[in-house]
């Protein structure tokens, strides 16, 4: 296999295999510009871990109760794969920190 002929700012010459029926590599061909733009997009979303849609319905989280009702959703979410566990992590320790905020400190409840 061939490979590119394009030879770098520092004199050195690619060492990727040259595309077929082309002396270039699809790095330095300009005829393959759309197909590295295509490349790129579809690496960035690939590693994007997913979310719920922007109009899911707010929860209001100013009870315990609510907060054990999310987790349980959360966690159907994650089992389900609707809910990238790294969202889920993020949702866990949130519920933790409004947990600890809805503790009563010194007799007065917050």
């Amino acid at each position: 296999m061939a490979t590119c002929v394009f030879v770098k700012s520092n004199g050195g010459r690619c060492k990727s295999p040259a595309l077929r029926g082309s002396k270039l590599c699809l790095f330095h061909d300009p005829a393959k510009e759309a197909d590295r733009k295509a490349a790129r997009s579809r690496g960035g979303s690939k590693n994007r871990p997913s979310a719920l849609p922007c109009d899911t319905a707010l929860i209001e989280l100013r009870t315990r109760e609510a907060l054990i009702v999310l987790v349980e959703a959360t966690l159907n979410d994650v089992r389900c794969g609707r809910v990238h566990p790294r969202i889920a992590n993020a949702i866990g320790i949130l519920v933790g920190l409004q947990m600890r905020l809805l503790e009563p400190t010194d007799g007065i409840e917050r």
